[in-house]
């Protein structure tokens, strides 16, 4: 057999091919999809936002709070009250208006995951209750409680 008889059909005739649209309703459908996803994604971030709010405030409070300029025992303090308004806010008053010294701090370490204040920032709390403005306390102590607080601050869960 050669090759001219096995052509015997003739030349192929192709369709035109097909223009695109997105006016098919499964572009539409699509679309639709994806736009609802997104305002759903924008919505659950808008939330999140708004409810760390608290958060954010007392961060930019904890960092107005000079380490440098003021009172130990007032520092302590500023630090101490800021802490108990951020755990109300997120645990309600209820849970935490009686709660008060050591005992406050062991509520805050249940509320964190991982690390949360070293004995160095319990021992400063111990000497502020009970020693106040007579608490010697170093500024490394110092650092190291608001850098704990801060932390606490950012990693507690609700």
């Amino acid at each position: 057999m050669n090759e001219l008889d096995t052509n015997t059909i003739g030349e192929l005739m192709e369709p035109d091919p097909i223009g695109f649209s997105l006016a098919a309703p499964g572009w539409t459908i699509l679309l639709v999809l994806f736009l609802l996803a997104l305002t759903i994604f924008a919505l659950w971030k808008l939330y999140k936002y708004n409810k760390n709010k608290y958060r954010r405030l007392a961060l930019a409070e904890m960092s107005a709070i000079d380490f440098e300029q003021e009172q130990y025992s007032v520092i302590i303090y500023n630090t101490l009250s800021l802490l108990k308004r951020v755990a109300i806010t997120a645990y309600g008053r209820d849970n935490l208006a009686s709660i008060q010294g050591l005992q406050f701090l062991r509520f805050l370490q249940t509320k964190i995951k991982g690390p949360g204040f070293s004995e160095g920032s319990e021992k400063i709390f111990t000497k502020h209750i009970y020693e106040g403005n007579q608490a010697s306390v170093s500024s490394e102590q110092l650092e190291l409680l608001q850098i704990e607080s801060i932390n606490w601050i950012k990693m507690h869960h609700v």
